[in-house]
């Protein structure tokens, strides 16, 4: 069980000044037993027991700063979450209480994560300005696989190279291991973009990444050899509906398409996720992370590399287009989601691909009822390597 609240505080308290106000905290003491670089973790009681644990403080951009927050304090620079973990739930109005306590302390506020409610709100709350609805969230997923022994050991500075020579947008502006991501990449550059990659202290050897509009998101996933998945995953997200401009669309087509042929993947997709149910259906189920099946219904883009394309490629149609010897497939001209695809494609065209390499799911669930009982040979998990349990092992940096 895990209660979880952050701390947003208009000036920069440091952890000691936290620890000051837990000891000053009637029923609370500071955990002397733990270095102030690890938090503080507040005990209570006669028999001091754990209570809940207070991290950082994080330094903040505004960009970072959740909405609801914002408007109640929009100067936000600094924040802390307090933590009540692995405890009976009689722990958490504590918690609550000192965050809030914390807050006042930092002319700050509290963001309950598991409500996203703020306190304390405003006194007063202006009438809203009228203005236009704000259409809603249309999200386009891309995602290349490239197996382990497939992958250049120089792919991160061929991604950024490709990025910046095709689609700018794609560069990181932001990056790290966890939220708030700690480094910005105008000041590290690509050797600490590629050195975090590469620092496996937390995480595993996975990195996040937020980008310049209309890209939003990033993440690039190793391989887990040792739970016999092959794969690098690299994910892209892009805003919809700037994809409406055809020359903003055909550059992030070049880009997928040179990501795809130069870093050699075996399978790419782009999928416009719909919002009535906020759910795609993965491709994966991490636990243990396996292939479980291609999407089974229509992708906008399809990529099939030279390596997959003898098993799929002649699902892909008369549309298909040959190049470096994979074989690619855009459905529509604009990014459709899959109802929408369903209508331009017709009854006589799906699904794209049998069903029988395609996952078993039902609605609202997430992980597959079965797994595909057609896997082509290229995508089936390597036997595990005999490695200790969590860790990772892709290629090293040159």
């Amino acid at each position: 069980m895990s209660y979880d609240l952050t701390v947003y505080c208009a000036g920069s308290p440091a952890i000691d000044q936290v620890q000051l106000l837990v000891g000053n905290t009637r029923g609370l003491h500071a955990d002397p037993s733990v270095s102030k670089d690890d938090g503080v973790v507040a005990l209570r009681g006669v028999k001091r027991g754990y209570s809940f644990t207070v991290d950082g403080p994080f330094s903040v951009e505004a960009e970072d700063v959740p909405e609801e927050v914002t408007a109640v304090l929009p100067e936000a620079t600094t924040m802390f979450q307090v933590l009540v973990e692995g405890t009976q739930e009689s722990e958490i109005p504590h918690g609550v209480r000192f965050a809030r306590k914390l807050a006042k302390a930092c002319h700050g506020v509290v963001l309950d994560e598991q409500t996203s409610e703020v306190w304390p709100q405003p006194r007063t709350v202006k009438a809203p300005a009228r203005t236009e609805p704000k259409p809603e969230r249309r999200d386009v997923w891309i995602s290349w696989l490239i197996l382990d022994e497939d992958l250049p050991t120089d792919f991160l500075q061929g991604y950024l190279r490709i990025a910046r020579e095709v689609l700018p947008e794609a560069v990181p502006v932001r990056f790290g291991k966890y939220e708030p991501l700690q480094f910005r990449f105008d000041s590290s550059g690509e050797e600490g973009f590629i050195d975090e990659f590469y620092n496996d202290d937390s995480n595993g050897w996975d990195i996040y990444y937020k980008n310049p509009p209309p890209v939003t998101y990033g993440k690039i996933a190793a391989p887990q050899l040792s739970a016999g998945n092959p794969f690098t995953r690299i994910t892209l997200v892009v805003d919809g509906h700037a994809l409406a401009d055809s020359t903003l669309r055909s550059a992030l087509r070049r880009f997928f398409l040179a990501v795809a042929t130069e870093l050699g993947a075996v399978y790419a997709s782009a999928e416009v996720e719909r919002y009535q149910d906020t759910r795609r259906v993965p491709i994966f189920n991490m636990r243990p992370p396996q292939w479980v099946g291609f999407q089974p219904y229509p992708l906008w883009w399809v990529w099939a590399g030279p390596r997959l394309a003898p098993d799929i490629g002649h699902f892909l149609g008369p549309g298909a287009e040959e190049h470096n010897g994979g074989l690619f497939r855009a459905f529509s001209d604009e990014p459709l989601d899959r109802d929408a695809l369903t209508d331009v494609l017709g009854p006589e065209n799906l699904p794209w691909i049998p069903a029988e390499y395609s996952a078993t799911y039902t609605d609202g669930q997430m992980a597959p009822l079965a797994v595909a009982s057609v896997i082509p040979e290229i995508l089936r998990n390597r036997e595990p390597l005999d490695l200790p349990p969590g860790i990772y092992n892709p290629p090293r940096k040159t």
